[in-house]
């Protein structure tokens, strides 16, 4: 039997290969002219969901230009505050100081999130069209 400890270590392993073969892909193509898959919600309606234009902000952020990742999906900084403030709370929970996990673990804080995504989602499509 493997340990906790090692199964963990492998876990971030491949994890972290996984995030860096993930960045090499988004590096090197460009989601408008490659294999990457179309969003089914813009295929089926014509309007833009909340991730739309993930793909080509991550390829264009990924190049250094910032603004151009903002035109795409300006909720992408966001994201990845939010992934940073998630990673955060988690450490903290391991190391026994539970109180931001507590906080952003709350209907109250998912309720928030959830209103930011459906206002960011009809504000995209009434004001601030990809095309």
């Amino acid at each position: 039997m493997t340990s906790p400890g090692a199964r963990r270590a492998v876990i971030i392993l491949a994890a972290t290969a996984a995030l860096t073969a993930a960045i090499v892909i988004y590096a090197i193509f460009d989601p408008t002219e490659s294999f990457f898959p179309r969003c089914p919600v813009k295929m089926a309606t014509g309007l833009d969901c909340p991730g739309c234009g993930t793909q080509r902000a991550l390829h264009t952020l990924l190049h250094g230009d910032f603004t151009g990742a903002l035109r795409f999906n300006a909720l992408l900084p966001f994201s990845f505050a939010l992934l940073a403030l998630l990673a955060t709370a988690s450490i903290m929970r391991l190391k026994g100081r539970p109180r931001l996990f507590n906080a952003i673990h709350t209907p109250r804080f998912i309720n928030a999130l959830l209103i930011l995504i459906i206002l960011w989602t009809i504000a995209r499509n009434i004001w601030l069209p990809l095309h």
